[in-house]
């Protein structure tokens, strides 16, 4: 029989999106002064390639049957006496 095919491997996980920076903050009235900006979200990592199966391996070949024995030859009839 033939083998059995891999298995195909798993799909990699789908990147993630990086979080949002908080939105800046106004500044107060009285100061003047503007709010920092938010900081930027990390950017998500990629996911990994999923690994590709394994060929399964191709079946034995059966052995082959002995040939049969000959068989022995019949010994010869005696002669009668004379």
């Amino acid at each position: 029989t033939r083998g059995t095919q891999g298995i195909e491997g798993t799909e990699g996980h789908r990147e993630e999106r990086g979080q949002r920076g908080p939105r800046e903050q106004r500044g107060h009235r009285d100061t003047g002064k503007r709010g920092e900006r938010g900081t930027q979200g990390i950017e998500g990592t990629q996911g990994t390639e999923g690994t590709q199966g394994t060929q399964g391996t191709e079946g034995t070949q059966g052995t082959q049957g002995t040939e049969g024995t000959q068989g022995t030859q019949g010994t010869e009839g005696r002669q009668g006496t004379e």
